[in-house]
């Protein structure tokens, strides 16, 4: 349920094995309050921002494409 930036930034730091605190908190703050929102709004109809998406194959390109370059 995560925006693609929120959630490329946390694969993206993991894999390069990057610490990333605050994001983490960011991230855990921003799923809680969506989550209230879907909970909330059971009986009407939401946007797309509020649909859970993948974007596994991007992030993938790109965490490959930083670790070729570290090498």
């Amino acid at each position: 349920m995560l925006s693609k930036g929120i959630v490329s930034s946390l694969h993206i730091a993991k894999v390069l094995k990057v610490t990333s605190p605050t994001l983490d908190h960011f991230v855990q703050t921003y799923e809680e309050k969506l989550l209230q929102v879907v909970a909330l709004s059971e009986d009407q109809r939401l946007s797309e921002t509020f649909q859970i998406k993948s974007f596994s194959q991007e992030i993938e390109m790109i965490c490959k494409k930083l670790l070729l370059g570290r090498g």
